[in-house]
């Protein structure tokens, strides 16, 4: 298995892109590799080999600035410091979406 990899480019203090990339090893949920993008208000996954993307969470007064997979446990973590001022978990499909700490 590859290890995820984690990056968030920024440029000149504005947050530009987030993604989480990772490659998938359960079949169950998707068959090749996923990548996990945010443009401050959406999480979008991305097929990699079909270049299918999907809107997984919409926050519209969000500004998402991290984002993580985790595939062994199936969830998908963010941070927004938009009005809701919180860090999230949900599943990687974007069900089960949970505030883990807030007040940030």
């Amino acid at each position: 298995m590859k290890s995820e990899s984690y990056a968030c480019r920024i440029l000149l203090g504005v947050l530009s892109m987030c993604l989480a990339c990772v490659e998938v090893v359960r079949p169950s949920f998707v068959n090749g590799n996923s990548l996990f993008v945010s443009n401050g208000t959406h999480i979008i996954r991305i097929d990699r080999t079909s270049r299918i993307r999907k809107i997984i969470y919409v926050e519209p007064e969000g500004r998402i600035i991290g984002l993580a997979a985790d595939i062994e446990d199936n969830l998908l973590f963010w941070s927004d410091i938009g009005k809701r001022k919180a860090i999230f978990k949900s599943r990687l499909d974007g069900t089960r979406v949970q505030i883990i700490l807030t007040g940030m």
